[in-house]
Formats: structure tokens, C-alpha cells, sequence
């Protein structure tokens, strides 16, 4: 096991003050958002079933549609399209927090580290990676099942649970930034430039 070096990824994203969400949404409203391949597999679905009955807040979909899921018209769900860099990270500022619904034991989950990286906390399934990412209450929450993640999506959008969005950005930051990724890369490729 001392062979063994586990290497995160990195965020490098810079904040682009000069624009805002309200240019192309169009309206301030609450929302949960999530980004990546729409698609069951991801649970998208599943998102779409939670918040077709929760009352106060939207789920925005940015992604591709697979051909295994269709999106129906529902007031509280709406579907971006793919979206660029830029829209991207401003949909994500002005979120009141990123979601997963995903099941799949992801290895290092991107969604939660970009969301971190932005100020948002993360909320989503307990599985894959996301334990050695998302402390609870701190930087997201992480639910045990389908009814605890419908409990704690409530509790945020009622204001009865709130992080601290600066606290979260710093932290990530600090943890994942390039430099430290370059570092400890160099001291891995250096170790084993020795053995050979």
C-alpha cells in the first residue's frame, strides 16, 4: 500500500464578474442546479421525480439528453440545453446548490469539486468518492436515501439549513488548487524516477 499515491483532481476556475445569470435566464428565481449527461444512468430522473412534487424551488438541467430519458413539461423542471463555460459557472453562482441524483459509485465527482470550487455546496447521493469530498454541513450534505435527500433539498430551499458560501469556495480552493495538483505530481514522478 506505501506504493500507493492517490491524486485528486484540480479546479482552476476563475470568477467572470462581467456577467450574470439574469442575462440569459431571464429571471431571478430559486433554483437547484445540475449539469452534465442527462440521462438515467445519472439519475436525472430521479431529480425530476423529486422535484416535480417539492414546492419553492426549481431544478435547472444543463446537458445533452441521452436517448433513455425524456423530460416532461413540469413547472419546477427546466432544460437548458448544453451550455458553454461561462453560462455555466453563473448558473452555478446563482444556484442555491448543485445537485446529483447519480447512484453510480463515481470515482471523483467533477459536479461537487466545480460546484465547491464557485461558493455552492453539493448535495447528493452517499456513494462513489463523494464521502472523501463533501464534509456535511460544511461544504454540501449527503444523503442516505431518496426521502433524506427530499428533506434536506427542503431545508435549504426554506432557509432552515444555510453554509456559508465563501467558507466553501476558500476551502476548495485551498485544497484543490493547481499548484498543490503540480507539486505533488512532480513528487510522485520524482519517486519514481528514482526506483528506475
Amino acid at each position: 500500500e506505501n506504493k500507493i499515491i492517490i491524486l485528486s483532481h484540480f479546479t482552476n476556475i476563475a470568477d467572470n464578474k462581467n456577467t450574470t445569470v439574469l442575462q440569459y435566464t431571464g429571471v431571478k428565481e430559486k433554483y437547484a442546479f445540475y449539469f452534465g449527461r442527462i440521462s438515467k444512468e445519472k439519475g436525472v430522473n430521479n431529480l425530476i421525480n423529486i422535484f416535480k412534487n417539492i414546492g419553492g424551488i426549481k431544478i435547472y438541467l444543463a446537458g445533452k439528453i441521452e436517448k433513455n430519458i425524456k423530460i416532461e413539461k413540469l413547472n419546477n423542471v427546466k432544460h437548458l440545453g448544453y451550455l458553454g463555460q461561462d453560462k455555466l459557472k453563473e448558473l452555478i453562482k446563482n444556484s442555491e446548490f448543485v445537485i446529483s441524483g447519480s447512484k453510480l459509485p463515481e470515482t471523483f465527482g467533477l459536479i461537487a469539486l466545480e460546484a465547491n470550487a464557485l461558493g455552492k455546496p453539493f448535495v447528493g447521493l452517499k456513494t462513489g468518492a463523494y464521502p472523501e469530498m463533501i464534509e456535511t454541513m460544511k461544504n454540501g450534505y449527503l444523503a442516505e436515501n431518496n426521502e433524506d435527500l427530499v428533506k434536506i433539498i427542503k431545508k435549504i430551499s426554506s432557509g432552515e439549513v444555510s453554509f456559508n458560501c465563501q467558507k466553501i469556495k476558500n476551502n476548495s480552493r485551498e485544497k484543490y488548487n493547481p499548484d498543490k495538483y503540480y507539486e505533488k505530481i512532480t513528487k510522485a514522478f520524482d519517486k519514481l524516477r528514482k526506483i528506475c
